[in-house]
């Protein structure tokens, strides 16, 4: 088993697919084929974090039985992956509907918890390393208080308490689930301060901390009326420096590793009107990865095919055409090394 979850390097989400709810294709997208995974596969990713909603699947108690026909379906792709050289990130992703973190509902919460993560655990219990698991995606609790601002402290308790049972449960299973790395992240993947004083990261060798990066938002979103720019700037060397600094912090005093499991910048218009700004996005993408290089931090850039959704342009790989989409950020997400950091 690897020592490091550095091995991971770097990939995209293969999102908006089989995590959509209502069905595979339900948003948009054509269902993931062997060709899709080959041409991601040929643009020189190491790794794809699968992102996949399961309640829709799931019976109800006593066993809450994943549906054979579904569970079957998330193991063609995995099995896909891994046979093109990839790593796979498996995770639960918008499960929050039943997934209410607060100390009042854990109880209730548990059971079914505990086992969905048991059946994919044993279905996946002799799959080598390269099969990592990511017990939950952006928890909080929807509409609750303070929801994007760090919720409260019963609801990032109530989520520790989810992590450490995600933990015992695949690790209970046995096979390479004994010490195959695990994911568990932050209150909705934050990184602030208030988030990581009350995270409390199970004492394991082989559990990585995930948080998402789409900061700053004038730079990474485009939302109507507020304020926004294509450039990377000050402002996003900034943000990144405010990151890993943070990490850095964290990394140190919970000796456990950070992953990046979602990072990502939303296509836009320069001033002409007329150019897109991948040249600006690629930047954002290369002091990225240099940055978290130097770390041995894995960085998962976000992608969900779309390629002309206002605010949710991610599409860096063509799923459609299977060709690479903006081939800028493609080779600055693949470069195989980054010697020197832009912050130094």
């Amino acid at each position: 088993m690897q020592s490091t979850i550095s091995y991971l390097k770097y990939g995209i989400s293969l999102g908006n697919s089989l995590d959509a709810i209502g069905g595979e294709n339900a948003w948009g997208n054509l269902p993931v084929s062997r060709p899709v995974i080959r041409a991601i596969a040929d643009a020189g990713i190491k790794t794809v974090r699968l992102p996949v909603t399961w309640h829709l699947h799931m019976k109800e108690i006593p066993d809450y039985e994943i549906h054979p026909q579904w569970m079957s379906r998330v193991k063609e792709v995995v099995q896909w992956i891994l046979d093109e050289g990839m790593n796979v990130i498996l995770n639960s992703h918008h499960d929050q509907c039943w997934q209410h973190p607060t100390l009042e509902s854990v109880p209730e919460v548990l059971p079914r918890y505990t086992a969905l993560w048991r059946q994919i655990a044993q279905v996946f219990a002799g799959q080598d390393d390269r099969l990592v698991f990511q017990g939950l995606n952006e928890p909080r609790l929807e509409f609750g208080e303070n929801e994007t601002e760090g919720g409260t402290k019963s609801v990032r308790q109530a989520i520790n308490v989810l992590n450490h049972a995600f933990v015992s449960t695949v690790r209970a299973t046995g096979g390479n689930n004994t010490d195959r790395w695990l994911i568990v992240p932050t209150y909705f993947a934050q990184y602030t301060r208030v988030v990581l004083e009350d995270m409390a990261v199970p004492r394991d060798p082989h559990v990585a901390v995930s948080v998402h990066c789409y900061d700053p938002h004038v730079f990474t979103f485009e939302r109507t009326g507020e304020e926004s720019t294509p450039f990377f700037d000050d402002r996003a060397g900034e943000a990144l420096r405010q990151l890993f600094c943070t990490l850095d912090e964290y990394a140190e005093r919970w000796q456990a590793p950070f992953i990046l499991t979602e990072f990502g910048a939303v296509k836009k218009r320069m001033p002409d009107g007329v150019t897109t700004n991948d040249g600006e996005r690629a930047k954002f993408v290369a002091a990225m990865r240099r940055e978290a290089d130097k770390r041995g931090i894995p960085c998962i850039w976000w992608d969900n095919n779309y390629r002309e959704s206002r605010n949710d342009s991610f599409c860096i790989i063509n799923r459609d055409t299977l060709q690479v989409e903006c081939p800028m950020i493609v080779e600055a997400l693949t470069r195989e090394s980054y010697n020197n950091s832009v912050f130094g």
